[in-house]
């Protein structure tokens, strides 16, 4: 049943190896957040030997998991010990056996991290791996929801829990259809409240630096889900979408790969006064035609996980593309109000024309 849930072949060695399609985290990074910098892995720490060391070492695992998630332990002291035994001698049989051991952590996005963590290293799915995924994508807390949806659809695309996360929503309620600044989600985000009229983001636009925000019943939203094709789609889309309505001209607020939306789009006769792109991944697959734009903005986190779970890079490195980068590690932040007021973001965008 796993094997059918795991979609095309995992690669042999992680994508965090010196091997892998995308990059370690940077020794900066590390610094930055306080982790001790590792060494790629030459091959992979085997899972079994890991969880041997934690039943005879530590008494709060009374049975090593085999084929089901793992009982909680709610002794934190473990986790702080291991936490300890990595930082004071980094290699990847210590961090191999933090991540292992963090899978029956009593939080919940500290258990989806350690999932993730094991499948971004190269570690099999297995069910003890997909179980977070599944239960952090119904969490309440949207950065654990977050990592888990991105996580489940990069390596169990075919699981049925993602066709929940991309059925749409009600509209909210109805706003204006004559303004022309726009809101777009990102993936899985479809039916989320912040980006309609009435949510807190779009109400923070509408009284603050983009009074015109569009808000009537027929805003464009696209599916969210995880692919290229998916994104392709909603690129051509948002294409007929504005051409049907003479929207040339107007700006736009991307979230997440709502940004890629919008940069794709733009190599298909689609134009903006302004783009703004809101922790979108970075990825040179989407590098937009620039002389369809006027401007393009970047707001985005010092770290973000999300975006290294989905291969992006966390900068352009663009100098066309205007970046501003804000303190923290969650995903979500860049449309939370508090975090606009908090460092100033409307000037950054400037006023609506």
């Amino acid at each position: 049943a796993v094997d059918s849930l795991a979609g095309p072949a995992m690669p042999e060695v992680g994508l965090l190896s010196r091997h892998g399609d995308a990059p370690a985290v940077p020794p900066a990074t590390s610094r930055g957040l306080g982790i001790p910098a590792l060494r790629p892995e030459r091959r992979l720490v085997p899972r079994e030997a890991a969880q041997e060391r934690l039943f005879d070492e530590l008494a709060a695992w009374s049975t090593p998991p085999v084929d089901a998630p793992p009982e909680r332990v709610d002794d934190l002291e473990v986790y702080a010990d291991l936490a300890e035994r990595l930082d004071a001698r980094p290699g990847p049989t210590r961090a191999n056996d933090l991540i292992e051991a963090c899978l029956s952590h009593p939080r919940r996005l500290t258990r989806v991290a350690a999932a993730t963590a094991h499948l971004l290293r190269g570690q099999e799915l297995t069910v003890d791996l997909l179980a977070p995924l599944v239960d952090g994508t119904r969490s309440g807390h949207a950065m654990t929801r977050a990592l888990a949806g991105q996580a489940l659809a990069r390596f169990a695309p075919s699981h049925a829990r993602l066709a929940d996360l991309v059925a749409p929503g009600r509209p909210r309620r109805p706003g204006d259809a004559t303004h022309s600044s726009h809101l777009l989600h990102g993936t899985f985000a479809r039916a989320h409240a912040w980006w309609q009229a009435g949510g807190d983001f779009h109400e923070h636009l509408r009284t603050g630096p983009r009074p015109d925000v569009y808000g009537a019943p027929d805003r464009f939203e696209w599916s969210g889900g995880y692919s290229d094709e998916a994104r392709r789609i909603g690129a051509m889309e948002l294409v007929a979408w504005a051409a049907a309505r003479h929207r040339g001209d107007d700006d736009w607020f991307g979230h997440s790969h709502g940004g890629n939306v919008l940069l794709l789009a733009t190599r298909h006769g689609f134009g903006a006064r302004q783009v703004l792109l809101l922790s979108t991944p970075a990825m040179k697959r989407y590098v937009p035609a620039f002389d369809a734009v006027a401007s393009i903005k970047a707001i985005r986190v010092w770290f973000d996980p999300v975006v290294l779970v989905a291969g992006g890079a966390q900068s352009f490195g663009d100098a066309r593309i205007e970046e501003r980068v804000i303190p923290g590690v969650d995903h979500g932040a860049t449309h939370e109000p508090g975090v606009w007021r908090r460092h100033g973001l409307d000037a950054f965008v400037g006023p609506a024309r």
